[in-house]
């Protein structure tokens, strides 16, 4: 209820507003035919747009979400074997000049 008298200027802006209309010539439907005409089309089209997009994000969304957590999933099963097999991974070094490995004691050619 506090929220509504908050905004009292705009109930009471709209309800002078609609009084108006009423009392026009030809009564509020005469006088909103006009604003229909306007309206009408725009929120035909916001509302066929809103159901494509929630159509569109289902579609694509819920693949991606399954790609993800299949990735996610492969990534655990490889640090787990890591973790469980002791495998260390082994970098290889390259000489910047010669494009040889890099062993102890290396020298360019």
């Amino acid at each position: 209820m506090k929220k509504l008298w908050d905004n009292k200027f705009s109930i009471i802006a709209a309800a002078g507003i609609f009084l108006g209309l009423y009392m026009s010539k030809g009564g509020i439907a005469t006088a909103m035919m006009p604003l229909l005409r306007v309206l009408l089309p725009i929120v035909v089209v916001l509302i066929v747009f809103s159901l494509v997009k929630k159509k569109v994000s289902a579609t694509l969304g819920g693949g991606l979400q399954k790609k993800m957590k299949a990735a996610m999933e492969e990534m655990q099963k490889r640090q787990q074997q890591q973790a469980a097999g002791g495998a260390s991974q082994q970098t290889i070094d390259l000489c910047n000049k010669c494009g040889e490995y890099q062993a102890p004691g290396h020298v360019c050619k």
